[in-house]
């Protein structure tokens, strides 16, 4: 994890979106895990609000803790999002007050997960 936390800040893109493995029907790596573990079933019992937040099935393929996962993803917001660099190149960019009310609004959002993560 370290080492994506490193990558990220070597190659600086613009923007990042950062999610928990989500085993769909279909693919692989959901018959792996209805494999391993029956009662996912055709997982509709996965919140949709936090599917991608949320480790529910991970530990069927992954050593990093469910509650280790969703620290990391939080953790990896903050290091992205909440630099001030990061912050005062997006500032720079405002020509209105409709960009000052878009990116105000997307900055409160980022910045509620990555200190308070999911609100559901």
């Amino acid at each position: 994890i370290q080492k994506k936390f490193k990558f990220i800040e070597n190659i600086r893109p613009t923007t990042i979106t950062y999610g928990i493995t989500t085993p769909y029907p279909g693919t692989p790596l959901y018959d792996e895990v209805l494999f391993k573990d029956p009662n996912y079933g055709d997982g509709t019992q996965v919140d949709a609000r936090t599917i991608h937040t949320q480790s529910s099935f991970s530990h069927h393929f992954c050593n990093v803790s469910s509650t280790d996962l969703v620290k990391y993803i939080k953790e990896a917001y903050r290091r992205f999002y909440c630099k001030p660099s990061y912050i005062w190149k997006w500032a720079k960019r405002i020509r209105n007050i409709e960009d000052l009310r878009r990116l105000t609004m997307a900055g409160v959002n980022v910045f509620d997960f990555a200190y308070r993560g999911d609100s559901s």
